[in-house]
């Protein structure tokens, strides 16, 4: 979806690397504006991220400089099924208990619809992913707080109609 706005690069490369859940959570802190640091890699994954990091770093995927880890691409591609079997490593970042201090949420929704339905839902998920994105774009948001987004959605069995809900 984002490729028709936006050039984001993929790397077949990167992408094996970024099989490892360390390697992908790293990589994806680094690939934030302000970039993250080797100090926080410490904080959130120990002694086996900093080998990470450093093995991201010796391969040119991360620069690191005045105690500063950046991506050298920004804007890259995963696999979409490389996505998919990180998605539990995201969800592990989740906090319900912070629910109050309102900086994240959480909806699960379910029901049986017919192909206009869901194809009317996805028009609204798209416009709503297109407005995140230039958000998350626009300079005057930069912050300091990593912060992600997942949205999600699918049938739960297969569809007999190709490209319809895809």
């Amino acid at each position: 979806f984002m490729e028709e706005d936006v050039p984001h690069q993929m790397d077949l490369d990167l992408n094996e690397a970024l099989t490892d859940r360390f390697c992908y959570l790293i990589y994806k802190l680094a690939a934030n504006r302000p970039g993250s640091s080797r100090q926080k890699v410490l904080e959130l994954f120990g002694k086996l991220g900093e080998e990470r990091l450093d093995f991201l770093i010796q391969k040119g995927w991360i620069l690191e400089e005045k105690n500063l880890i950046h991506a050298k691409e920004k804007n890259y591609s995963l696999d979409v099924r490389l996505s998919k079997k990180h998605l539990p490593e995201l969800i592990q970042f989740y906090k319900p208990d912070e629910v109050a201090n309102d900086q994240n949420i959480f909806y699960t929704l379910s029901e049986s619809l017919n192909e206009e339905g869901i194809k009317k839902i996805k028009e609204i998920q798209y416009e709503a992913v297109r407005k995140i994105y230039e958000i998350m774009s626009a300079g005057e948001y930069a912050g300091d707080l990593p912060y992600f987004t997942i949205n999600l959605s699918d049938t739960m069995e297969l569809t007999p109609t190709k490209g319809v809900l895809q």
